[in-house]
C-alpha cells in the first residue's frame, strides 16, 4: 500500500479534528451570545469530529495499510462527506471559515485527493488477484 496515502489519512483527519476543536469550542462553545442549545451542538460537533478523525486514522493505519478496498471507500467517504460537507454548508448559510483556515482545508483536501488517486491502482489491482 502507498505509505503516502496511509499517512495522509492518518495525519489529516487528526489535524482537521484538532483545528476544528481549537477554533469551534472557544469561538462558539463558550460564546455566551449564542443560545445554550447552539453552544451544546458546537461542543458536541467538536467531539464527534474528533471521534471521526480517530476512526479514520485507525482505518488508515490498519485496513488501508493492508490495501483493503473497503478502507479506500471509507477514505473517499471521509473526503467527500466529512470534508466536502463544508461546501453545501457554506452555500446554504452564506458563511464559512475565514481565508486562512479555508486555505489549510483546501491543502488537506488536495493531499487526500492525491493520496486516493495514487493508491487506487494499488488497491484495486490487488483486489483482482
Amino acid at each position: 500500500m502507498s505509505k503516502f496515502a496511509v499517512w495522509v489519512f492518518t495525519i489529516v483527519p487528526l489535524l482537521a479534528a484538532a483545528a476544528l476543536a481549537i477554533d469551534l469550542i472557544p469561538k462558539h462553545g463558550f460564546d455566551l451570545s449564542w443560545p445554550d442549545h447552539a453552544r451544546f451542538h458546537a461542543t458536541w460537533a467538536s467531539a464527534k469530529f474528533l471521534a471521526l478523525g480517530i476512526i479514520v486514522a485507525l482505518i488508515a493505519q490498519n485496513a488501508l495499510k493492508e490495501a483493503q478496498p473497503w478502507a479506500w471507500w471509507a477514505m473517499l467517504t471521509y473526503l467527500l462527506i466529512g470534508m466536502g460537507g463544508m461546501v453545501p454548508a457554506m452555500l446554504w448559510h452564506g458563511d464559512g471559515p475565514p481565508t486562512r483556515p479555508l486555505v489549510m482545508v483546501s491543502i488537506m483536501v488536495l493531499f487526500m485527493i492525491v493520496a486516493l488517486f495514487g493508491s487506487a491502482k494499488i488497491i484495486f489491482s490487488s483486489e483482482q488477484q
